[in-house]
């Protein structure tokens, strides 16, 4: 399909907190030098991923160029960006102060983000599981899926009337693995998770710490949790966990 490009009025974003990493035992964690913020890791199904950083701050390692070239336009114009997501088959997307790009991606979901976009409905996140599901997460906590788990669907169905706030959903190796984030500090998830993830999830839980974002690898080891004590991360592609560090310096 053709790129698309649409203009949106208005797209919100809670900013996430400045990250600071700290010691931990079962994942790495960097005392920050300077105040940096990593905003997000994405990874797509050909083991590359995408950094965000800053306001409009990024880096990435083997992504589509149409992607590198959109995300170079963003970057050069000065406009902040928000959030970024890949798609099975070379597809993506980026949520950007001057607009939502994407390319690649199925009719059902195109036609959908245009739906929400001229509904002038702020969306807040995309996530795609790598045989084809996907989910949308819109407006005041509502969200939009197809080709999902019932156990995922009844998940956010149930966070949704308990107007328990839906931070991320994020999938791992397949449909059925998969984090969602909501609330302040809680956490769902099912799959073939990390035991180090999910003990790490479980210590800040208890400690009454904020979940803001969490990553998976596709290959169904490495993974990114962002929370108000830092990234906590384990397992990722090496060039990934260095360019990490550098910009925490």
């Amino acid at each position: 399909m053709n790129s698309k490009r649409q203009m949106i009025l208005r797209v919100l974003f809670v900013a996430l907190t400045t990250f600071l990493l700290v010691s931990a035992t079962t994942a790495q964690r960097k005392p920050a030098q300077e105040e940096v913020t990593i905003k997000q890791i994405a990874f797509n199904e050909d083991e590359g991923w995408a950094v965000l950083h800053g306001g409009n701050g990024y880096t990435t390692n083997d992504v589509p160029r149409a992607f590198n070239d959109q995300l170079r336009e963003i970057n050069e114009e000065r406009e902040e960006i928000f959030f970024v997501a890949f798609a099975p088959e070379g597809g993506w997307l980026i949520s950007a102060e001057n607009g939502m790009f994407w390319d690649d991606l199925s009719r059902d979901v195109e036609d959908q983000l245009e739906e929400l976009i001229d509904d002038d409905e702020t969306i807040h996140g995309v996530a795609f599981a790598p045989d084809g599901g996907v989910v949308i997460l819109y407006d005041d906590n509502k969200f939009w899926a197809d080709g999902i788990s019932g156990d995922l669907e009844d998940v956010l169905e149930a966070a949704s009337e308990e107007e328990d706030i839906i931070k991320e959903v994020i999938f791992g190796a397949d449909e059925d693995t998969w984090v969602v984030l909501k609330g302040f500090n809680a956490a769902n998830w099912n799959g073939d998770i990390p035991e180090a993830f999910i003990e790490e999830l479980r210590e800040q839980n208890g400690d009454s710490v904020e979940f803001f974002r969490v990553t998976l690898a596709l290959d169904g080891r490495g993974w990114a949790l962002f929370s108000g004590e830092g990234i906590a991360f384990d397992r990722l592609p090496s060039e990934l966990e260095d360019t990490i560090e550098e910009l925490q310096g």
